[in-house]
């Protein structure tokens, strides 16, 4: 949105405030535009936070100022310099999301940014709390970012031998034809009932956790939303805003890794992490489980189990994170609509948003209900 992204960016040069702002964001839904700013910042290694509220309150300030439309303004924030957090790491160590009338009672109290905290949505790494003088060890922070998706998502991918494959052949035609549980797994739901499952993977995050959840609550529509147990941390606001909706949250590792490429133990330490990550943020402990990218094997699974969780595949995947198009995305998201179908959507696109009116419109029209895993399985 050029015309939200532009104003913001001269107002920061006019104040000389864009310097540490690495990136400027912004999208809607229609009814909401709200935008987003990527931050890094420099401050005391063992007591960062004040230089970083007054940071952050400054460029809040200019963003409101400067565009009378934007509703709200998520700000994540990275620490760069030497200490615990460094250059080379990439993750989010402050996240905050305003409201435009969380800006203004904020405002109203007066321009010290130690008033900051008593915003409602605001994330501080605990770390940036630690006693001054106080450097963590590296092995408590140093963990791998989530990946990119391989463009290879569009079915899943089962590693094993020829046996395992034999196996994993027999219970996915099962549950293709059948529906229901297979083997602690779900491939679609009832091929006779009119009935589909709505899931985004990869979130909570800035803008479109937002977006989606308020046209979701326009249609009337509750789903599945298979979030990355690091991104609940880091966006615990976003992640409970999920919940508080009425909508259903499950497990997708705490990184984003493809697990056939680490070691049993690390397999369970992704679900582990993520399953307590999504329950102390949300209250909610997840019983499904979707792999990243669709990678799996018997460990995988066999972990899964261990762990309490039903794997969940998915029957139609356009690809939207391909960034295909508007036109295209909704094309290839109704050529593979069937009774008892998965949908595999992603949080973070802005496509997405903006073709699920007509596409949920149509799918009404053509008598499916849609809504949860939990939904679809129980019909």
């Amino acid at each position: 949105m050029p015309a939200v992204e532009g104003p913001i960016l001269g107002a920061l040069r006019a104040r000389g405030l864009s310097g540490r702002v690495a990136r400027i964001a912004a999208d809607t839904n229609g009814r909401l535009t709200i935008a987003a700013l990527v931050m890094t910042y420099r401050g005391d290694a063992a007591n960062p936070s004040p230089a970083l509220l007054s940071a952050v309150w400054s460029r809040a300030r200019a963003a409101f100022e400067v565009v009378p439309n934007l509703d709200e303004l998520h700000v994540m924030a990275f620490h760069q310099g030497d200490g615990p957090f460094d250059a080379t790491r990439r993750d989010v160590t402050f996240s905050a999301a305003f409201s435009r009338g969380a800006y203004q009672r904020l405002l109203r109290r007066g321009e010290d940014a130690a008033r900051l905290p008593e915003l409602d949505r605001l994330w501080i790494h605990p770390l940036l709390e630690a006693a001054a003088g106080r450097t963590p060890g590296l092995q408590t922070i140093a963990r791998p970012a989530p990946q990119a998706h391989t463009g290879l998502e569009s079915r899943p991918r089962f590693s094993g031998d020829a046996g395992e494959h034999a196996a994993e052949r027999s219970h996915r035609t099962t549950g293709l034809t059948g529906g229901g549980v297979v083997a602690g797994k779900i491939y679609r739901g009832d091929p006779n009932v009119r009935h589909l499952a709505l899931t985004f993977d990869d979130g909570p995050l800035p803008i479109y956790t937002t977006l989606l959840l308020d046209t979701l609550r326009q249609l009337g529509i509750r789903a599945t939303f298979f979030l990355i147990g690091q991104r609940a941390r880091q966006f615990p606001y976003f992640a409970r805003a999920i919940t508080d909706a009425g909508h259903e949250v499950a497990n997708h590792t705490h990184h984003h890794v493809n697990l056939t490429r680490v070691s049993e133990r690390a397999v369970e330490d992704e679900l582990v992490r993520a399953q307590a990550a999504i329950e102390e943020v949300t209250g909610k402990r997840p019983v499904y489980f979707r792999p990243p990218d669709g990678d799996y094997d018997n460990t995988v699974l066999r972990v899964a189990a261990r762990v309490g969780l039903t794997t969940v595949f998915w029957t139609d995947d356009p690809a939207d994170y391909a960034l295909i198009g508007p036109a295209r995305l909704e094309a290839r998201l109704l050529a593979a609509i069937s009774n008892g179908g998965i949908l595999l959507l992603h949080q973070g696109v802005e496509d997405t948003v903006r073709v699920l009116p007509d596409v949920m419109g149509i799918l009404r029209r053509r008598d499916f209900a849609i809504g949860t895993v939990t939904a679809l399985i129980s019909r």
